[in-house]
């Protein structure tokens, strides 16, 4: 399952690199709609549904996306957000580590369980040697490349 998830996202994010190469630029920041549209079809294929057109619509309808949650389709995605809605259409991921905590990561924030099931999941990884998360930094293309390493 873990491959099939890794392919997924690995797609998800060769669609969602601007078509004029000349812009593409792996630092620039992903948006709540790519990031929503790399859900959905995360989602789709797990599920063995066909890929959504409007990835906005479909994961409205199947749960993991809601407007309120977002500050709009068009603003960059954080990093907690991102884990959300991996760990949203990923529910059954297998644990390979053992984390219990990060340094910038407050327990008993909404997407603290999130972050650390990613993590345990092995997922995610920090942005630094310390482990840190950096939940409230904006998700850019090559960190979205990375997961799907």
């Amino acid at each position: 399952m873990l491959k099939k998830i890794v392919f997924c996202i690995f797609l998800s994010v060769l669609f969602i690199i601007p078509a004029n190469a000349e812009l593409y630029n792996p630092s620039d920041f992903v948006t709540v709609r790519e990031g929503v549209e790399i859900a959905s079809r995360i989602h789709a294929a797990l599920n063995e549904n066909e890929i959504p057109e409007d990835g906005i619509s479909y994961a409205k309808q199947n749960g993991f996306y809601e407007e309120a949650d977002f500050d709009g389709t068009d603003v960059y995605l954080k990093r907690f957000q991102t884990a959300e809605l991996i760990a949203a259409v990923c529910p059954d991921l297998p644990l390979v580590n053992e984390t219990e905590k990060l340094p910038d990561v407050a327990l008993g924030t909404d997407y603290a369980d999130d972050i650390l099931y990613l993590y345990n999941s092995g997922v995610l990884g920090g942005k630094d040697e310390y482990g840190n998360f950096e939940p409230y930094s904006y998700l850019t293309y090559d960190e979205m490349a990375t997961i799907a390493s």
